[in-house]
C-alpha cells in the first residue's frame, strides 16, 4: 500500500508527553522514570493503556506521542496523531534484544516510519539497521539507549533489590527459566493462527523465499528448545535439591499449559507476576533461549546461560546469544549451572561487555531517559521551564473516552493498576533520583493517568475541578472519589 508523504512536524506543540503502555511488567517502569524527568521540562505526562490512549488521540491537545514500536497499527495511530497536530517519536521495545542488522527489522513498516517525526535507536547496530532500510529517512535516526536499560544501571537497580529481597524471602533459593514461545504456545491462538497474524500485518510475506526460510528456522528452533527445556525441566529437582526452579513464561504466552506441563514435579513453580528484573536480581541464575531477558541478566551481572538446542541461522539474531553462555544440551545447562551455584564469585568476560556496548547505548554518563527527553526538547522547541504549583493545564476535549471495553489478553498484559499503586512506583524512583519535587497523580481513564507537578489548587486553596468532558467527570467519580492524589 502506497502512503501519502507526510508533513513536516508541527510547528509548535503544548507541553505534554504522552506515553502508552502495552506490556506493564516490560514497560511501566521506564515510563514512570521518563514521567519524573519529564517534570524538569515543565511537561505533564499522560501514562497508560496503549489502546485507551491511541482511542482519544485526536481529542486530547496537542503534545508529543512515544510510541513503543513501528507496526502497521502503530502506523494509523501515528498518522491520526499526525493529522491533529501531536509530534510522533517511536521508541522501538522490540530492538534491545536483537541484532537488528542481521534480523532486518522485519516488524518495522515503512508506513510508521515515514509517519515518525524521529526515531530513537537503542544503539549503533539498530542504527545502522535503520539506514541500511531506510536511507532516505536518516535524519529522523537518534541514537540514545532505551530507558529500560537505565533501570539496570547500579544507580537505579535498587528500584528492583527490595522486590527482590521479597521474592528471596519467599521462595528461598531458586533457578529461573524464563520461556520464549509465542509462535508455539500463544495466548492468542495456534502457530498457523499467529502466522496468519504475522502476514496480514505485514512483517511476514510467504511469497518470499527468505521469509518462508526464516519461519521455518525459527519454528524449528522454538520446537527443539521447548523440547529440552520439558526435559531441563524435569531434570533440575533432581541435580540441585537445595534450590527450587520458578518457570516464568512469556507475557504473550498461556499459563495453563505451562501449569499442566509441571504438574507434580517436586520444588517447581510457575509465576508471571511483577517485573522481569526482580526476578532475575532474586534468583541464582537465569536458564532462558535467547530471551531478552538473557540481555537484562548480563546488564545486571547476573549469570545466564542461551540454550539453542537445534542449529539454525535465527540464532545469530538474538543479542542474549552473544553476551550469555551459550549450550546445546541439557547436560550442558546443568554443568554450567553447576559451576555458578559452586563459585564464590561471577563476573562476565570483557569481550561480552564490549559486545554489548554496540547494541545499547547510554550504560554510563546521562541516562538514556533524559536522552530522550533532551532530543524532544530540541525537536518540539519545549521550554525547559519546571511547572509552577496550581492547576494544570491539561485538558481533554469533548468525545474523550475514559473507558473501552479491554480484551481478556490486555487485561493480563496489562493488569487493572490504581492511582495508589502508580504513586508508590514514582516515590521509589524519586528516593533512588533524590527528586523532592511534588507530583501529582491522577486517573483520567481506565489505567490511564495523569501525570503533572501542580496540586491542583488555587491561590485561594480550593480544589480546581477540571473543564473535563461530563463522561470523564463521571468516570473520575464513579473510580476515584478520593479527587486528586498528591505525592
Amino acid at each position: 500500500m502506497k502512503h501519502r508523504e507526510m508533513s513536516t512536524s508541527p510547528e509548535s506543540v503544548g507541553p505534554y508527553l504522552y506515553l502508552p503502555v502495552e506490556i506493564a511488567s516490560r514497560e511501566l517502569d521506564s515510563r514512570v522514570l521518563l514521567a519524573l524527568l519529564a517534570m524538569r521540562f515543565g511537561m505533564e505526562v499522560i501514562l497508560g493503556r496503549k489502546r485507551l490512549l491511541h482511542r482519544n488521540l485526536r481529542y486530547m491537545p496537542k503534545g508529543v506521542v512515544l510510541f513503543k514500536t513501528l507496526t502497521e497499527r502503530d502506523a494509523e495511530a501515528m498518522r491520526e496523531a499526525r493529522a491533529v497536530g501531536h509530534g510522533v517519536v517511536a521508541l522501538d521495545e522490540e530492538v534491545p534484544g536483537l541484532v537488528a542488522t542481521q534480523e532486518g527489522l522485519k516488524w518495522v513498516m515503512p508506513s510508521a516510519v515515514a509517519a515518525s517525526d524521529i526515531i530513537l535507536a537503542a544503539g549503533d547496530d539498530h542504527e545502522a539497521a535503520l539506514r541500511r532500510k531506510f536511507p532516505s529517512d536518516q535524519q529522523k535516526f537518534v541514537v540514545v539507549g532505551n530507558p529500560r536499560w537505565d533501570l539496570l544501571r547500579p544507580e537505579l537497580r535498587g528500584y528492583y533489590r527490595a522486590q527482590a529481597e521479597g521474592i528471596r524471602a519467599r521462595h528461598g533459593r531458586f533457578l529461573l527459566i524464563n520461556t520464549n514461545f509465542g509462535g508455539l504456545n500463544n495466548v492468542r491462538g495456534s502457530p498457523d493462527r499467529m502466522l496468519e497474524r504475522l502476514q496480514a500485518s505485514g512483517r511476514i510475506d510467504m511469497s518470499k523465499a527468505s521469509d518462508v526460510e526464516f519461519i521455518t528456522a525459527t519454528r524449528h528452533l522454538q520446537a527443539a528448545n521447548l523440547a529440552a527445556i520439558k526435559d531441563l525441566v524435569r531434570a533440575i529437582p533432581d541435580r540441585f535439591p537445595d534450590h527450587r526452579l520458578i518457570v516464568r513464561p512469556h507475557p504473550n504466552e498461556r499459563l495453563d499449559t505451562w501449569q499442566e506441563w509441571t504438574r507434580g514435579l517436586p520444588r517447581v513453580s510457575v509465576i508471571r507476576d511483577g517485573a522481569a528484573a526482580a526476578w532475575i536480581l532474586a534468583s541464582d541464575g537465569l536458564i532462558h533461549t535467547h530471551c531478552t531477558t538473557g540481555v537484562e541478566a548480563f546488564a545486571l551481572d547476573k549469570p545466564a546461560v542461551s540454550l539453542q538446542a537445534a542449529e539454525a541461522f535465527v540464532s545469530a539474531n538474538y543479542v542474549a546469544n552473544q553476551v550469555n553462555y551459550l549450550a546445546r544440551t541439557v547436560p550442558e545447562v546443568l554443568e554450567i549451572v553447576q559451576a555458578w551455584t559452586s563459585a564464590g564469585e561471577f563476573r562476565y568476560p570483557d569481550r561480552f561487555h564490549e559486545i554489548f556496548g554496540g547494541f545499547v547505548t547510554g550504560n554510563e554518563g546521562p541516562f538514556a531517559a533524559m536522552r530522550i527527553l533532551e532530543t524532544i526538547r530540541a525537536k518540539f522547541a519545549i521550554e525547559a521551564s519546571p511547572q509552577p504549583l496550581g492547576a494544570p493545564s491539561w485538558q481533554p476535549l469533548s468525545g474523550y473516552a475514559p473507558w473501552t471495553p479491554p480484551k481478556r489478553f490486555h487485561k493480563q498484559i496489562f493488569p487493572p493498576m490504581t492511582t495508589e499503586q502508580l504513586r508508590g512506583v514514582f516515590e521509589e524512583f524519586q528516593a533512588l533520583l533524590g527528586d523532592r519535587s511534588r507530583i501529582a497523580v491522577t486517573a483520567c481513564g481506565d489505567r490511564l493517568f495523569h501525570v503533572h507537578a501542580g496540586d491542583g489548587r488555587t491561590s485561594a486553596g480550593d480544589v480546581r475541578r477540571p473543564r473535563a468532558p461530563l463522561l470523564l467527570k463521571v468516570w473520575q467519580l464513579l473510580h476515584q472519589p478520593e479527587g486528586v492524589r498528591r505525592i
